[in-house]
């Protein structure tokens, strides 16, 4: 009898063991297959991370880091990244350009000039979109963070009939953010700013208390959106400083539509 009830205790706990390890399995399939998705794909001109999840006909998302960044910031346990995350369940294909080698002092940041040197990296990316099947490249969304949100304002002057809609966290309008020095830092000033008439609808996010693009330069990015009547919406974080802020992440996607 004391044997029996070994053996059933033996088998209860194999069977608990054989349990965990198939949920372990399952739970660590996910971040495997999520691995396998996200390729990293090189042009002339530059590189890109590239992250989808089905192989239906998807928008695209082209996500711009900021200065000091690399494209690996979208897809890190931060809010950029769970922004990355969201925006692929809900059906988006992700772009995440890598910029150039840095400037000086070894500071990785984008071209934002009017002659930028990365625009012709960015034509590449567009055609890549174009000639992709399963891409839906009538839906090409831009979302970028302080430098990477002045790119995004510069692609939306320089190719914005190309784009659909885009998004700058912490960011300004690229004609009012000079580049000093050698391309190592960047000068602010608040002007009348000139639209492009292409310019695609925009969300400007920012922190009032922004201690490194004041907050003021995006109020003005707004009010200049907002005089050529292209579709504008300023979100104000009251005290908020220089950041990417994930509760955010759902009105962001709820804008690119």
């Amino acid at each position: 009898m004391k044997k029996r009830k070994e053996k059933s205790h033996e088998l209860f706990w194999s069977v608990v063991a054989a349990i965990i390890i198939i949920v372990l399995i399952g739970l660590n399939l996910p971040e495997e297959e999520k691995q396998q998705e996200k390729q990293k794909i090189t042009l002339n001109n530059g590189q890109f991370l590239f992250y989808k999840t089905t192989n239906e006909k998807t928008p695209v998302i082209i996500v711009l880091h900021g200065t000091r960044q690399d494209s690996e910031v979208w897809f890190e346990t931060n809010p950029q990244g769970a922004f990355v995350e969201k925006a692929a369940e809900k059906g988006y294909a992700i772009i995440a350009p890598e910029s150039k080698n840095p400037f000086c002092e070894e500071i990785k940041q984008w071209d934002t000039r009017k002659n930028s040197t990365d625009l012709e990296f960015f034509d590449e990316i567009l055609n890549w979109i174009w000639l992709t099947e399963n891409l839906d490249s009538e839906r090409i969304y831009i979302a970028g963070i302080s430098n990477g949100g002045i790119m995004a304002s510069r692609l939306a002057e320089e190719r914005g009939k190309n784009i659909r809609a885009i998004m700058i966290h912490s960011g300004t309008h690229a004609d009012n953010a000079k580049i000093e020095n050698n391309l190592c830092y960047y000068q602010y000033t608040i002007n009348q700013t000139t639209i492009s008439p292409n310019h695609p609808r925009t969300m400007l996010i920012h922190g009032t208390n922004d201690t490194i693009i004041p907050y003021e330069h995006t109020l003005e990015y707004y009010n200049s959106l907002k005089g050529t009547g292209i579709g504008v919406i300023l979100i104000p974080k009251i005290n908020g400083d220089h950041y990417w802020y994930e509760e955010y992440n759902d009105l962001i996607l709820s804008w690119f539509t």
